[in-house]
Order: structure tokens, then sequence, then C-alpha cells
């Protein structure tokens, strides 16, 4: 019976999906510990009006839940990449090594240079990741026969 059962159109989907996350990027706007109303939120996106409401949302609200959104949908690449690239449904950043490297550039940083700041750790964290995951491929693509996405889990293993 599965099989008869047709599949909504990618169309729709999408548009569902996408009507979903406007709905959902709204509410957020509205919840919160301050208490404010839909008329509020209208407001704060689309008027010039000022009050202390308004602010809240248009200065906390409305930059959090944008973000938020867009590192979702990169998180969400991300994955989809990792797991194309791995051939793995389950694919993680560990199986490529990012990890390993981030956490060991990260000892190095804070061994050696203990009062780093911030923009430093996290350079270090970045360049440490693209460390690990250059050797995990390496490994993964030295043998003839060049890259296989099993020696490649195997090797980040």
């Amino acid at each position: 019976m599965d099989a008869d059962r047709r599949r909504w159109p990618f169309r729709y989907m999408f548009f569902l999906s996408l009507g979903l996350l406007v709905a959902v990027w709204f509410g957020s706007m509205r919840v919160g510990v301050a208490d404010t109303t839909w008329s509020d939120v209208w407001r704060a996106l689309f008027s010039d009006q000022q009050s202390k409401q308004l602010d809240l949302i248009r200065e906390l609200r409305l930059p959090r839940e944008t973000a938020a959104a867009f590192v979702g949908a990169g998180l969400a690449v991300a994955g989809a990449i990792m797991q194309g690239v791995t051939r793995n449904p389950l694919a993680d950043p560990g199986l490529l090594g990012l990890t390993a490297g981030a956490n060991a550039a990260l000892a190095m940083t804070m061994a050696f240079f203990p009062s780093a700041h911030y923009l430093l750790i996290t350079v270090a964290c970045l360049l440490g990741a693209a460390a690990g995951a250059g050797a995990v491929f390496g490994i993964g693509a030295a043998r003839t026969g060049g890259f296989s996405p099993l020696r490649i889990v195997l090797a980040g293993s």
C-alpha cells in the first residue's frame, strides 16, 4: 500500500516548508520574556514608530531570529555535503577529522598562548580543522585507485 501512495511534488513540499519557516520565524518574534503582541511584531517590522517593545523586537529578536535561520540553513547544507561526500547518512564532522584537528589546534593554542584573543583561537581552530580534513583526505586518496569514500571514513575514524 505504501508503494501506491503518491509523493507530493517538490514544489508543494518546498512552498509548505517555506511557509512553515516564515510562520515559525514570525512566531519566534512574538514569544519571549517580554510581553509583546502580534501588532507589536507587525509594527516593528513594517513601520518606523518608536517604543520600548518595538525596539526590543528590532534590536534583539529580529537579528537573533534571522541569524538562527541562516545558521540553520548553513548547517543543513554542510551536513548534506558531508553525507554526499562520504555516502553515509550518519556523517558527522568526526568522520573527516574536522573535530580532531580543531581540538588539537585549540589545545596547542591554549598551551603556547594562554592569553590568546577569541579571534586567534577561532582562526587556529579553523586552520586545525582544515589541516585535519586535509590529512584525512590525503590518507584516503594516497593509495593507487584514488579517492574512495570508504577509505576517507576509515582514515577519519
